[in-house]
């Protein structure tokens, strides 16, 4: 699915909560194996967390099957009470707190886009602690369906009063995304709920962070706003000729939110990646340099440094 363009200065930031804001999904995991163990069912715990995060009465169809009828509704009851006897295991992410208050101090509504039961929700919140910086909130009873379908995002960008190119969504799951971009939000996805970043960037996201606390940083250096999505496109080889310039070119081993890999770069781009993490480039030797050879410049390979020189060995 392709990606939504972040926009550049986003009225509110819709934030899932399961996964992005709290470590749950893994009690959700043992929550769900216990439930469905309870019936007689063994589900490996992969395929349980492969749909984490996802509608609950999809969930139970996909993990259950044909017997989702007859065994769905004591299953999701089990899991709830074991989910509760578990709740002591649940922590806020390093930098969750944070992070929500430097988005509310910035002017941008906070609304937590969760599909969450109104007591999940209750417990999460009470984690968090940050009611003065929230806007609005959603739970599962505002809507008949949950993610991967969009009408939890819609509703949450109505009570929020902004339009979808006005809004960020923030999540950990394929799931998130795929709600995110179905509603026509633009989606920054983190990987600490376990999800492979290779299939959050298949399902759309816009950008990736390992963490919380990495996606706070970059926030407050004002980089998921930045737009470099023509950087990007020149990246892919929508842009530029690299073989009909050569000198004006160099090597991007690694940019954030594209998969490693050899891309070609024009130089007068470098500048624009002062802010990103460390990347690999290859700095084109040009005419001046000691040991070029007409019609082959040489390259050496250098590490960018944001926080240090322009280029590091």
């Amino acid at each position: 699915m392709s990606e939504l363009a972040l926009p550049k200065d986003p009225a509110a930031v819709l934030f899932d909560i399961d996964g992005t804001l709290v470590d749950s999904n893994y009690v959700h995991v043992v929550a769900w194996m216990y439930a469905f163990q309870s019936v007689g069912c063994h589900v490996e715990a992969w395929r349980i967390h492969e749909a984490i995060g996802m509608d609950s009465g999809e969930l139970l169809d996909r993990l259950l099957g044909d017997r989702s009828d007859a065994l769905g509704d004591q299953v999701k009851q089990e899991h709830g009470r074991r989910y509760a006897e578990l709740s002591s295991l649940l922590q806020p992410f390093d930098g969750a707190r944070e992070l929500l208050r430097a988005v509310a101090d910035r002017g941008v509504k906070v609304v937590l886009a969760t599909s969450a039961p109104p007591e999940e929700l209750e417990r999460l919140r009470g984690l968090l602690g940050v009611e003065d910086a929230i806007e609005t909130v959603t739970n599962a009873e505002d809507v008949d369906t949950a993610k991967p379908a969009p009408d939890i995002v819609q509703v949450a960008l109505q009570r929020a009063e902004v339009d979808a190119n006005e809004a960020i969504f923030v999540g950990d799951t394929v799931w998130d995304v795929q709600a995110a971009s179905k509603a026509g939000v633009a989606c920054i996805a983190v990987t600490s709920g376990g999800v492979h970043e290779a299939e959050l960037r298949k399902a759309g996201a816009a950008r990736l962070y390992p963490t919380v606390r990495g996606l706070l940083d970059a926030f407050q250096d004002g980089q998921p706003a930045r737009s470099i999505s023509g950087l990007e496109r020149m990246c892919r080889g929508q842009l530029g000729a690299p073989r009909q310039h050569p000198r004006r070119h160099c090597r991007v081993e690694r940019v954030l939110g594209l998969r490693p890999g050899r891309f070609r770069c024009p130089e007068h781009v470098i500048d624009q990646l002062g802010d990103l993490p460390q990347v690999v480039l290859a700095e084109p030797a040009g005419r001046q340099r000691r040991g070029y050879r007409a019609g082959r410049p040489r390259c050496t390979r250098r590490r960018w440094d944001p926080a240090g020189s322009r280029f590091g060995s």
